[in-house]
């Protein structure tokens, strides 16, 4: 019996077939069970070095991730790693490309590189919003399937974007610190200068701004930027100076991974501080209470998910979906070993 035979009787697709059979995610559970009972019943086995050899045709997968000097990167950038090593056999070749956040000259010498390579689909992070557009414009011409990872952009043909919904995630945010704080909230915003071009931040700032609007709920807020993070004793200075004239806020939102840094500037107790990512600093800052509550958008299964999505679309023609939002998830010290245990597949 072949996996078009169990297709056919099936009435599904190949391509679902064949996620099922490799332990694919993107499968319903009913669908997952017609297809094991159809294989339990005939016996059915592949082989999978065979089938690879038989194959032939070789694909290359590029992606573009910003590099893991922001430790935030290197989760995503493990779950690549693991999806192309369990793709290897079929013939997937996965070229990892980095570049630096704060530098968009790095962005675009890694992409030049990266499209002489003349990959068959391609995985990006889109960091800089105006360097994009032109990026995004040639990979479009050369009409290379593409994805955008963990930062949302509209008004472009890629095949599927893989991340969170980044303003669910900021109302998110404005609910729990209000319900943390209760009437009246008095808080502290603290952006990164270096982070006003990434997307998601933005719209999650945006999310939590409108979660009081919205909701009609009386506030008083002080905004700071912090230009840059190489002098941390100048951003603590300014930042227990807002909070010592200002001794009414009881709250700090960070929409970034960099909460666990900020709080840790912080000398003010008994404040409810939000922030997002379990990097091991945050997680740190989390189990001393210093921390209240971390928001996750599991980004290891977002880098994991985008290689098996891509390798199902250009092998088994399998189209992805325009979507797959990665769960809002609020973790706490109560919950965090559990969650990121799971995290990773």
């Amino acid at each position: 019996m072949t996996i078009e035979d169990i297709a056919i009787k099936a009435k599904l697709s190949r391509g679902t077939v064949d996620r099922v059979i490799h332990g694919r995610t993107g499968v319903s559970k009913k669908s997952r069970k017609i297809i094991n009972d159809i294989i339990k019943e005939n016996n059915f086995s592949i082989n999978l070095a065979a089938s690879t050899l038989a194959k032939q045709k070789k694909y290359k997968i590029v992606t573009l991730i910003p590099d893991s000097d922001d430790v935030f990167w290197q989760s995503p950038s493990l779950g690549v790693e693991k999806a192309s090593s369990k793709i290897k056999m079929f013939g997937f070749n996965v070229i990892n490309y980095r570049f630096s956040q704060t530098e968009v000259d790095t962005y675009l010498k890694s992409f030049n590189k990266l499209l002489n390579e003349k990959p068959d689909g391609i995985v990006l992070v889109p960091a800089f919003k105006e360097a994009t557009k032109g990026i995004l414009k040639k990979i479009e011409a050369a009409k290379i399937p593409y994805f955008l990872l963990n930062i949302n952009l509209n008004g472009y043909n890629n095949l599927s974007y893989i991340g969170e919904n980044s303003y669910k995630s900021g109302y998110l945010a404005g609910k729990l610190l209000h319900t943390c704080i209760g009437n009246k909230p008095n808080f502290l915003t603290v952006k990164i200068a270096a982070e006003f071009n990434n997307e998601a931040i933005l719209n999650r700032s945006k999310g939590f701004d409108e979660y009081f609007l919205k909701e009609k709920i009386e506030t008083t807020s002080v905004s700071i930027t912090v230009e840059s993070l190489k002098s941390l004793n100048k951003i603590s200075k300014k930042l227990n100076t807002i909070l010592k004239f200002n001794p009414k806020i009881n709250g700090v939102f960070v929409p970034s991974g960099k909460v666990g840094l900020i709080s840790s500037l912080i000398n003010k107790k008994n404040l409810k501080i939000i922030g997002y990512d379990t990097t091991p600093l945050n997680l740190k800052y989390l189990n001393n209470n210093k921390i209240t509550f971390l928001i996750s958008q599991k980004s290891f299964n977002q880098g994991y998910d985008s290689i098996i999505h891509m390798q199902d679309f250009l092998m088994n023609n399998v189209n992805p979906e325009t979507e797959y939002l990665s769960p809002i998830e609020i973790v706490t010290k109560e919950n965090a070993e559990y969650i990121t245990k799971n995290y990773r597949k």
